[in-house]
């Protein structure tokens, strides 16, 4: 399968808090506002797209607003949940539990306040850990919450029933990496640093929702990868299906049941990387971000009835910690390990050559200048009805438009 020729350099640009921004940093998109966290201090930013409205995907720049929102406590992540409006993220003594913010989404719309907070009357503790938390993940189609800590088991809380689940049996001697609840809110998924896929099965009963473990699988090798803290290990369900793709490998992994009910991994050689993915995206049901954070490179492809193909190809010089996405505003948000952010804008669903080929062509007339006013109208010519015009035949092939000129007076000074 061939890939885009071009590698295209993300545009990054600092998020002013007024100090500087550490690893303690995290960006997540709302409906239409870009969130920038740094410890305790959330900046809140309005993207600007471009004004020619270019289907090609384009670094575009985004206005920082000079109200900063207090939080809490220090974190390092905060995550927004479309689909209940609320807001999650670590807090507590050195950040081991997970706290949601009840309070509606106070920066919808057009506009934000002045200067926002979040009272304690907007806050319960939703998840408790024995160890860091080190992400925090929200479901885009469901209430659940997933969170993960260096503990062997991840945790989901679901924010309508208020009810907290443990993923276990967990990841015996390692720490649960990352996971992913499906559409529908039926199966839960979580990797750990073991290389290990672990699938359970969510059940409705009377006394509220439980979970029980369908299957383990090793599904990566790369221990050494996994142990790198920017290694995400994401996985991402497949719509209203039981597969979900899988990273770990330098090759996309397909999960899911086979005749016998058991499930299985296989790896799809077109849609890999020359380095481990770490990183997983769903754009659309048909385009997939995947990122590789010791290749430094992040890779777009659409999937089609003909199979799939990459249509962009991006890189950075340094290693990305966190990367967001907004349907709203058709944008990818990336956040570097040193707190500066790219904003990618555009149609992620056709490819650079299908943009150029769509953008409509400039025509240009070239024409030699000259000043009209060296032409005199004759002012006995201006009053007829119906003039009758002197042509003059010049082989003009090799003169110059004054030359031209030239022979034209001189034909009507014979006729005066």
């Amino acid at each position: 399968m061939q890939e885009p020729t071009n590698t295209i350099d993300l545009q990054f640009q600092p998020v002013h808090l007024g100090k500087t921004v550490k690893n303690g940093s995290d960006i997540c998109f709302t409906e239409d506002k870009l969130l920038c966290l740094n410890g305790g201090d959330l900046k809140i930013c309005h993207q600007q797209p471009p004004s020619d409205a270019a289907q090609a995907l384009k670094c575009t720049p985004y206005s920082q607003d000079k109200s900063i929102t207090s939080l809490p406590s220090a974190s390092s992540q905060l995550v927004y949940s479309r689909s209940t409006g609320q807001f999650a993220m670590p807090t507590g003594d050195s950040n081991k539990a997970v706290t949601m913010f009840g309070v509606k989404n106070p920066f919808k719309g057009p506009g934000v306040p002045s200067e926002a907070s979040f009272g304690p009357q907007d806050q319960y503790l939703a998840m408790k850990f024995k160890s860091t938390v080190t992400r925090v993940l929200a479901c885009p189609d469901n209430a659940w919450i997933l969170a993960f800590s260096n503990d062997e088991c991840a945790q989901i809380y679901n924010s309508e029933q208020k009810a907290t689940l443990t993923c276990s049996p967990g990841h015996p001697g390692h720490s649960a990496k990352g996971g992913q609840i499906n559409t529908e809110g039926q199966y839960v998924a979580s990797t750990g640093t073991d290389g290990r896929l672990n699938v359970y099965k969510i059940s409705q009963g009377a006394d509220g929702p439980t979970l029980k473990q369908e299957g383990s699988l090793a599904v990566s090798t790369r221990t050494s990868s996994l142990a790198n803290p920017f290694f995400d290990f994401s996985i991402h369900w497949l719509p209203n299906s039981e597969t979900l793709l899988v990273s770990g490998n330098e090759q996309l992994g397909f999960v899911s049941k086979d005749e016998n009910e058991q499930w299985q991994l296989s790896l799809e050689d077109s849609v890999s990387h020359s380095k481990p993915i770490s990183s997983l995206l769903a754009i659309s049901e048909a385009i997939l971000l995947t990122y590789s954070v010791e290749e430094k490179t992040a890779k777009i492809w659409r999937f089609g009835e003909e199979g799939c193909e990459c249509i962009w190809r991006f890189r950075h010089h340094t290693e990305i910690r966190s990367i967001a996405y907004s349907e709203q505003t058709s944008s990818v948000a990336f956040l570097d390990i040193k707190g500066e952010v790219s904003v990618l804008h555009g149609d992620f669903s056709k490819s650079e050559v299908e943009v150029e080929a769509l953008m409509p062509t400039k025509v240009t007339d070239e024409f030699e200048e000259f000043d009209i006013a060296d032409f005199e109208m004759p002012e006995d010519l201006s009053q007829e009805q119906n003039p009758k015009p002197d042509v003059v035949r010049v082989d003009d092939t090799q003169k110059s438009v004054e030359e031209i000129h030239d022979v034209q007076m001189a034909h009507e000074e014979q006729s005066v």
